[in-house]
């Protein structure tokens, strides 16, 4: 996360003798060589986080030196604003890679707007970590996910560009005549969580960006550039990343995505899974019918009861369906759940020792204690279609790992265990074949971040721009099993999708869902739409060499509102969450929708009462849809399952 700041800011931040005038003069290194750990004991509340990094400098440059022009160039360089070919006028040269932002954000004056958003309504003259007579927890919580649970993660959106500088801070190389914005960041942050350590860690830990190793962080210089620029309005701005005409209407057709359902019926993971005779969790038999899964009782009591049959689950079932209470959670996640193909496996980000956790629901059925396996990661899981592995950003492992009843903490650096230079919020396809060796495709792309609270009472605004793209990362299998790792195979090119983010891959690896960025979108405009609804498009992948080149042709278009897509196992049926306003009786809510392939139908699949958000919907093998739920009313979440999806399909059979 990154944010826009206008001018005075270093008063905000308490530290008199930081100054915007160019009359402070310093030295800055333009790009990472090395990294050096420099500790200092700056308190006994700074602990471990006085340790910060440091760089070797190569490129010794005075910023009060700098024309507007050259300023821009240098924080755009760093940000990653790169020029790309085909695409004339835009960026700025010189940039190595994806710089710090562009491997996930577009880098525009729009999205830039809206981190400012987030920035002044904690840290702005009139944000709340300014208000002497707010609370310090209550300061302290509003930067977390859900700001009346205290339980809940630190989120990075809520501080913007700000938390790119929040591991800097008051480290021996934090140098307050030549990172006066870093020193009075580090400074303002110390006060905030004084006497409050291992919070203060917490906090520094949690607002880590970028998250993956693989990226790295700023240098004091280097934040000290870009927040210079930022806070000088951005001149230049229009000269190196102009605001280009964007899409403004959105035509729905199915005609393409039918196509695609009728074509691939006998050929999706869905079908190969029950050929493999993978069973489903929670039901009869490999032969049963899935709408007679979670029917299980104990004591003649469900195991898993109906929402409706609740005091919190009523009025949630849409369209005939019913939904199922799998898993009541015994501690606060974060960031989206994803399911193994089997419906088994349940992984979050966030859990009871405030990392990722993956839950085995197969305790439920015998009444033996839950079994929950902590994962030394932060958020994001997905997992193989052909119910043979997982990943979070950076690692894959074998889902045996999971299987193995003795395994209660992964690592992720496990023997079958591979690295991974995937992104956040990557999906996987498979080519449908061997279930252990055929080769992956981890995709991820441009992105809106969801941290999954009610976001204000609507969705999360798109702001791809002309240069957005997806990355797809192969993978081919190591052995002849998938407990032999993976390698990842060499880079691809990423592939343009101009004005579209949020990509999310169908399990074959065959089809693509982006959400189409609308003009206007976000920048407090009550009036534009957070995006214009969904492209999806066909992807063909050639061998080329060791690898493989991509292509992306058009499928059709779904004009509905919500947030990140998820695509069924039979490839019929895309979902996708959609927050709604709040309501007079109180909170916001969220609504769940499928969108149907074959009959070009979409309807609601569950809608959420006021203060309950139902969140990053997504199936399993069989066609269950599963949901998490978050009751802010009670402080509790929910693991639920709905059979909308199934039973859409035995209505009107795919052709």
């Amino acid at each position: 996360m990154y944010t826009y700041i206008r001018a005075p800011i270093c008063n905000d931040f308490t530290l008199r003798t930081c100054t915007l005038s160019h009359s402070v003069s310093y030295s800055l290194r333009m790009r990472t060589q090395s990294l050096l750990l420099v500790c200092v004991g700056v308190s006994a509340m700074v602990g471990l986080w006085a340790c910060a990094s440091d760089t070797v400098a190569t490129d010794e440059v005075d910023v009060s030196a700098l024309t507007d022009d050259q300023l821009a160039l240098k924080a755009l360089q760093i940000l990653g604003a790169k020029q790309l070919p085909g695409i004339a006028n835009y960026g700025v040269p010189g940039v190595v890679g994806e710089g710090a932002c562009a491997s996930c954000h577009s880098i525009n004056q729009r999205q830039m707007a809206e981190w400012q958003t987030n920035y002044n309504e904690q840290l702005g003259p009139e944000g709340l970590l300014r208000n002497a007579a707010t609370l310090q927890n209550d300061k302290i919580n509003s930067l977390r996910r859900d700001p009346g649970n205290n339980r809940t993660r630190f989120a990075p959106n809520r501080i913007g560009f700000a938390s790119a500088g929040v591991h800097l801070g008051l480290g021996a190389n934090v140098i307050p005549a030549k990172h006066p914005f870093a020193h009075a960041q580090g400074t303002f942050f110390a006060e905030l969580f004084k006497n409050k350590a291992s919070v203060y860690d917490s906090f520094r830990r949690q607002m880590l960006m970028p998250v993956e190793n693989s990226h790295a962080r700023l240098t004091p210089s280097e934040y000290e550039t870009v927040f210079t620029w930022l806070s000088k309005g951005m001149p230049e701005a229009n000269k190196y990343i102009p605001e280009p005409t964007q899409p403004t209407t959105c035509v729905e057709n199915f005609t393409g995505l039918r196509a695609h359902a009728i074509a691939i019926k006998s050929s999706n993971w869905s079908t190969y899974n029950r050929d493999e005779q993978i069973p489903m969790f929670a039901c009869p038999s490999l032969e049963s019918d899935p709408l007679t899964c979670f029917q299980q009782k104990k004591s003649n009591k469900d195991i898993f009861p109906l929402a409706r049959d609740t005091a919190f689950g009523r009025n949630w079932e849409k369209e005939g369906s019913s939904a199922r209470i799998v898993r009541k959670l015994g501690y606060d996640t974060s960031f989206w759940m994803r399911t193994s193909a089997d419906g088994r496996f349940v992984a979050n980000g966030g859990g009871p020792q405030g990392e990722a956790v993956i839950e085995d629901m197969a305790p439920q059925l015998t009444g033996a204690p839950a079994r929950e396996i902590n994962v030394s990661d932060s958020y994001d899981p997905d997992f193989f279609p052909d119910n043979k592995g997982f990943m979070f950003p950076g690692n894959i492992c074998p889902q045996s790992l999971l299987t193995n009843p003795l395994t209660t903490q992964v690592s992720l650096n496990e023997p079958g265990c591979s690295s991974s230079s995937a992104d956040l919020y990557q999906t996987i396809g498979q080519v449908v074949g061997d279930n252990s060796i055929a080769d992956r495709f981890v995709i991820s792309s441009t992105h809106a971040n969801d941290a999954g609270n009610d976001s204000g009472g609507g969705d999360h605004p798109m702001f791809a721009d002309i240069t957005a793209s997806i990355t797809i990362h192969p993978f081919r299998a190591n052995a002849n099993d998938a407990a032999g790792g993976y390698k990842e195979l060499p880079d691809v090119a990423p592939v343009s999708t101009p004005f579209r983010g949020d990509a999310m891959v169908s399990r074959s690896g065959k089809l693509v869902a982006t959400r189409i960025a609308a003009a206007g979108g976000g920048n407090n405009n009550a009036n534009a739409l957070p995006s214009l609804g969904y492209q999806l498009d066909t992807m063909t992948a050639t061998k080329s060499g060791d690898s493989y080149r991509f292509t992306l042709r058009e499928a059709g278009k779904i004009c509905v509102q919500g947030n990140k897509a998820n695509l069924s196992f039979d490839e019929r049926f895309l979902t996708s969450q959609h927050y709604l306003p709040a309501t007079n009786n109180g909170g916001t809510s969220s609504e769940i929708w499928v969108a149907d392939f074959v009959t070009g139908k979409t309807v609601v699949a569950l809608k959420m009462n006021p203060g309950q958000n139902a969140k990053y919907p997504h199936f399993r093998s069989d066609g269950w849809l599963y949901v998490l739920v978050d009751d802010s009313n009670t402080g509790d979440e929910y693991v639920v399952a709905s059979d909308i999806a199934i039973r859409a399909a035995k209505a009107a059979p795919t052709p």
